[in-house]
C-alpha cells in the first residue's frame, strides 16, 4: 500500500500472529475499517478474534473498497453491515462500555469520518 510492505495484510497473518505466543498479553486492536479491506468475511473474523478474546479494543469504522482503493465512510454508509458486526461483538463478549468517539467532519470535496474507538 503506497509502496509500503505490510506485515499483516490477511486474516492468515493475524492469525498467525495470536499463535505464535500463547498469552492473554498476545492481542490485536481490531481495526474494523482495515481488516474489512482485506476482500475477507468480516463477520468470520469478528468471531474468530472474539471467540478467542484476542480483541483488546475495536476501531469501529465502515470504509468502500478495498486496498489498495478504499474509502473512509460515515458509520452507515460503507458496506458492513453495522449493526450486524455490533450484534457479533456482543455475542462474543465484547460489549464493555463505550468509552469515546471521536468526531466526524466534513470537507470541501468529500467527507471523513476521523475515528469512532469502541474501547474494550
Amino acid at each position: 500500500l503506497g509502496g509500503i510492505p505490510m506485515l499483516f495484510r490477511s486474516f492468515e497473518s493475524y492469525k498467525r500472529l495470536i499463535e505464535i505466543y500463547p498469552s492473554s498479553s498476545n492481542a490485536i486492536e481490531f481495526c474494523q475499517g482495515t481488516f474489512s479491506e482485506m476482500n475477507e468475511d468480516i463477520y468470520e473474523m469478528i468471531r474468530y478474534f472474539g471467540e478467542r478474546k484476542k480483541i483488546l479494543y475495536v476501531h469501529f469504522r465502515n470504509v468502500s473498497g478495498q486496498v489498495p482503493k478504499f474509502k473512509e465512510e460515515f458509520i452507515n454508509t460503507g458496506y458492513v453491515d453495522m449493526h450486524k458486526a455490533m450484534k457479533i461483538y456482543n455475542e462474543k463478549a465484547i460489549r464493555k462500555k463505550l468509552k469515546k468517539f471521536n468526531s466526524m467532519f466534513l470537507t470541501y470535496r468529500d467527507f471523513i469520518v476521523k475515528s469512532y474507538y469502541v474501547y474494550m
